[in-house]
């Protein structure tokens, strides 16, 4: 089970020249950092923080701002201390005060371009982890640092393989690599390799498209396909798969990015799909999916207006934003289970305000029977909101006016509505006394259709409406005889016509009215000895068809089958016997017709179905002298 019970929009702004968001770009009170192209003329860029205010637009607080030219991605955390902002060339380290820390202590060199930076969240040291490559693309560096007055270099290690994705653990400790073969690894802060997870054998490499890491060394990968895994910090291995794509017309092009708290309790996934691989100029869909991360279970879904560009989990989990393409930010407040079972008390009055804005429109529209669970769930949340309280008074009236008015007709229809208002209102008296009377009167309605299907030989529609009876009306003692007594007679009768069908030989037939007897009462003495030796009768019977082709090995098969359904099965042993060192035989062997079959008939039943051959009648065996196939001469 997800402990995600709820995903609530919270606060949305659309910002013109917005940069996506990083991993760690929101904290626990919901406050986001984020960036804006001002002016691309002047490479001008503002840093910004968005503090939510409650329910409705948050706080807009405008930080420093700096100039740099053509920036591929800056990483800016809410804390208001510090970014780092990169492009192919270049890496600034941008404090609070908009003062630009050891440029130059990065720079790439002859031959290399900055590919990715990732930066913890909380980590009080500033550890960042920086990716470059070789302008060819044949070698890739992996480096790290720490931003304090100026930026100090921890180590660097060069990869042959491509590197398609990496991350940083909030708190510094970890850093996972993802590779263009599909392999994961992870790395501590002093440089050594923890572990190495390598694709399946059975799939064919697949590049990995974007990772994140705690503390812990979990790690939570998804590649270019949409698969996400969850790898143990211990030895990376595989804990559980999930599949983001689905069949959709016209996907041809997917991108994915991945996000999670401090503990990967949450995992957030944003999802895009493309129609044209190459320009990427048709899209198909966009939508982001939270998942357990301890049961890669999907806790919630939900679609996007425009392509999400970044994703950032708060470390508590209970703050997710998304940046849009479009420039839209919104901040989504996640409510969770805690170990008592109750909603962490982050967000419980938005998510309770929202629920109580969705009610009232419902509620508006005539939508009674959506608007009161919303109520429901408010007022669980915030129990003191009066105007929930007395909206949910109103709509349960007017509930239950329209229920008494539509139920009037004793019908199924009726009463699943007045079943959906009771879950609203499981204490209204008129309700329950409505519920009570169609019940026993479309009770006694299944009565008289099951008295009619009998009486016409419809024993299966007869018995299913008799059991619908009941279930109505489970008190009605007269229901419960008369299903016990129709359900004894049919048992009979369905004994019967078994007998009649083993008679005739009919084993499959009789199999059939046997599970029959079987659903209606598991415990019905001798049914499994019937079973038992219908499906020896049938197993021995394609054994000797089998043995007449002389397709040997087949034939063993199905008189071991035999005696596994009925170990004294006689004949099943002796043919069993005769087939067996033929079929270890060599091929070359000409065959010899086979002997002749035994006269004499399968045995009967014992334990209450009347035998095929009588009791005690003389009974022809192949004599034990009879030459098996191929040593006549």
């Amino acid at each position: 089970m997800s402990r995600v019970q709820a995903v609530d929009l919270v606060w949305h702004k659309k910002e013109r020249g917005l940069m996506a968001l990083g991993r760690h770009a929101v904290d626990d009170d919901g406050k986001v950092a984020a960036a804006f192209c001002v002016n691309p003329a002047s490479r001008t860029y503002c840093l910004v923080a968005f503090k939510p205010a409650g329910f409705g637009d948050p706080e807009l607080v405008e930080r420093s701002t700096f100039t740099m030219d053509a920036v591929r991605r800056i990483e800016t955390l809410p804390d208001d201390e510090f970014t780092l902002a990169m492009n192919d060339g270049d890496l600034s380290f941008i404090d609070a005060s908009s003062v630009v820390i050891d440029r130059t202590t990065y720079q790439p060199g002859r031959g290399m371009l900055f590919v990715d930076i990732a930066l913890a969240g909380t980590d009080p040291r500033r550890t960042m982890v920086i990716l470059s490559m070789t302008r060819s693309g044949d070698s890739y560096t992996l480096s790290a640092a720490e931003g304090g007055d100026t930026l100090v270099s921890l180590w660097t290690k060069t990869w042959a393989t491509a590197i398609t994705a990496i991350a940083i653990s909030s708190d510094g400790n970890r850093i996972a690599v993802g590779l263009v073969n599909g392999v994961v690894a992870l790395l501590d802060r002093a440089r050594e390799i923890m572990w190495e997870c390598l694709p399946d054998q059975q799939e064919a490499p697949v590049p990995i498209a974007s990772l994140c890491v705690d503390g812990a060394g979990t790690v939570v990968s998804v590649d270019d396909r949409g698969s996400i895994r969850r790898h143990a910090g211990s030895n990376g291995r595989v804990q559980w798969r999930y599949s983001l794509l689905y069949p959709s017309d016209g996907v041809q092009t997917a991108l994915f990015k991945i996000a999670a708290d401090m503990e990967t309790r949450v995992v957030a996934a944003t999802s895009l799909y493309y129609g044209a691989p190459t320009t990427q100029s048709q899209l198909v869909e966009t939508h982001y999916t939270l998942i357990d991360g301890e049961s890669g279970a999907t806790a919630w879904y939900d679609d996007l207006d425009s392509p999400a560009t970044g994703v950032a989990v708060s470390p508590n989990g209970q703050s997710i934003c998304l940046s849009c393409r479009d420039g839209e930010i919104l901040g989504l407040a996640i409510s969770i289970l805690n170990e008592n079972g109750r909603m962490s008390s982050g967000h419980e009055q938005a998510v309770a305000q929202t629920l109580y804005d969705e009610a009232r429109y419902a509620a508006e529209h005539g939508e009674l029977a959506q608007a009161a669970p919303l109520l429901l769930e408010s007022l669980r949340l915030n129990p003191t909101n009066a105007h929930a309280t007395t909206l949910f008074d109103e709509v349960v009236w007017h509930l239950r006016e329209e229920v008494m008015t539509t139920t009037t007709q004793v019908s199924e229809e009726s009463l699943a509505k007045v079943d959906e208002a009771l879950k609203v209102a499981p204490h209204d008296e008129k309700l329950t006394i409505r519920r009570n009377a169609l019940a026993r009167l479309l009770a006694e309605r299944y009565l008289s259709d099951a008295s009619k299907l009998g009486a016409e030989g419809k024993d299966d529609d007869a018995l299913a409406k008799l059991k619908a009876a009941v279930s109505l009306d489970r008190h009605n003692v007269e229901m419960r005889m008369a299903l016990k007594h129709y359900q004894e007679k049919y048992i009979g009768r369905l004994f019967q016509e078994c007998q009649t069908l083993l008679a005739r030989q009919l084993h499959e037939e009789a199999i059939k009215v046997l599970e029959k007897v079987q659903a209606l009462r598991p415990d019905e003495p001798g049914v499994i000895q019937r079973l038992s030796y219908c499906r020896a009768a049938l197993a021995f019977k394609a054994g000797m068809q089998h043995y007449n082709l002389k397709h040997y090995p087949q034939a063993i098969f199905q008189f071991k089958k035999t005696l596994q359904f009925q170990p004294a099965h006689p004949e099943a042993r002796t043919y069993l016997e005769l087939c067996t060192p033929v079929a270890a035989e060599p091929a070359t062997v000409a065959p010899t017709p086979s002997p002749q079959r035994p006269a004499t008939a399968t045995p009967g039943l014992r334990g209450g179905v009347a035998a095929v051959q009588p009791q005690g009648a003389p009974r022809r065996v192949v004599p034990a002298a009879a030459q098996r196939p191929g040593n006549r001469r």
